[in-house]
């Protein structure tokens, strides 16, 4: 990266309330311009174009552009790379959840939200940056109601139902062909999630602006309440009834209040239930099959080398992911240090959590038991729970 663009990038950040973003001006005569934005608004304008024309005004320059009827894109530059939000108004000017009074002050959260993305190399700070993740969209088959332009090359999208697409996260609308030519770029947006149960946790969580799944936490914080002592936590199950009436609450989008739950068994199923839903496992079974080989090596290794393979590996996960099994075994550690009263040591949540946790076929010997180097895995991860985001 050019040194200069960084030196003047940083030039721009050093004092937010100071700085004023450079308006890209639209050069074109357009009609029905909203009367919430101004000269920064251009209309209907391709991506490449819009990339040019920032690109040429130079560092801290915006504009907002027209993607669907729906919806309008703001696209900055910042460190000579460009970043797309997808933006709102509705009284107030909204982007990442946030609200503002006026474009510049929107605009220079979004500078805010990069220079802690590009500029800092903590792992954990990325509260306020989740939505720069890169994520791709989701595109099915949508029957459209009314014509659509395509976000990708702005045409009208015609032709058979097949060819119609629609991402089922984020609401942006493509030709068939267009899809496959999408950046990796898709903002999750909570009006299009449909459900929490079975959605992936980078979705769900970009959606709602998250580290850690809402349910994860409700759950997890009910039970440090008044669940840690009770005999056979995680290891009976609640009402399937309760359970299921509880699963259609949270993927209603109602608020849940846990505590007129009397039996906490209730709570443990619907977390567990919750996990067992995800796409794809907390632990994708490929880096999964890296730390059992590392574990099940026939040349012995010391504590301190587990500890050093399972860092390695659990760094390469997502932040959602990492912030997630954090929560989750920092919790069981607590259950453990209860596990006079509840009797579930580490060994007893092992033997309930791995097949919730890791949903592979290896998992299992021929005799249909959990291999022992699995509980090594989890009983380290109990104990020190924090070298999962060190």
């Amino acid at each position: 990266m050019n040194d200069n663009i960084v030196d003047k990038s940083l030039e721009v950040l050093k004092d937010y309330d100071k700085f004023e973003p450079i308006v890209v001006r639209r050069e074109n005569r357009l009609s029905n311009i909203p009367n919430f934005y101004g000269e920064e608004f251009h209309g209907v304008l391709r991506r490449s174009a819009a990339e040019e024309m920032l690109r040429r005004a130079g560092e801290g320059a915006y504009l907002i552009r027209l993607s669907t009827s729906e919806s309008c894109i703001l696209s900055i530059i910042f460190n000579g790379k460009i970043f797309h939000y997808e933006t709102n108004f509705d009284g107030s000017y909204l982007i990442n959840g946030k609200r503002f009074s006026n474009v510049s002050k929107m605009v220079k959260n979004g500078f805010e939200i990069i220079e802690k993305h590009e500029m800092s190399n903590e792992k954990d700070n990325e509260t306020e940056n989740v939505k720069l993740l890169k994520l791709s969209h989701s595109f099915k088959s949508y029957q459209f109601k009314v014509p659509k332009n395509c976000n990708f090359c702005q045409n009208k999208i015609w032709g058979p139902f097949q060819k119609r697409q629609k991402c089922c996260n984020c609401g942006f609308s493509s030709h068939q062909n267009c899809s496959s030519k999408f950046a990796h770029d898709c903002l999750p947006n909570l009006k299009y999630m449909k459900r929490i149960f079975g959605v992936d946790l980078i979705v769900l969580c970009l959606a709602h602006n998250a580290e850690i799944p809402k349910i994860v936490e409700k759950c997890i914080e009910e039970i440090e309440k008044r669940g840690l002592k009770t005999v056979g936590i995680y290891r009976m199950s609640g009402s399937e009834e309760e359970i299921e009436a509880l699963k259609n609450k949270f993927d209603g989008g109602s608020e849940v209040d846990l505590t007129v739950i009397k039996d906490i068994h209730s709570i443990c199923s619907l977390l567990k239930l919750y996990l067992r839903s995800l796409p794809n496992p907390l632990i994708p079974c490929k880096i999964l099959e890296i730390i059992f080989e590392q574990f099940q090596m026939d040349q012995p290794k010391t504590d301190e080398q587990k500890i050093e393979i399972l860092r390695n590996e659990l760094s390469k996960l997502d932040i959602f992911r990492r912030k997630t099994l954090a929560c989750l075994f920092r919790h069981l550690k607590n259950v453990v240090q209860f596990s006079v009263q509840n009797r579930m040591d580490a060994h007893n949540l092992a033997i309930i959590f791995i097949p919730t946790l890791f949903r592979s076929l290896s998992i299992m010997d021929y005799g249909f038991k959990i291999k022992p180097a699995y509980f090594e895995i989890i009983k380290f991860l109990i104990e020190m729970p924090d070298i999962i985001l060190v």
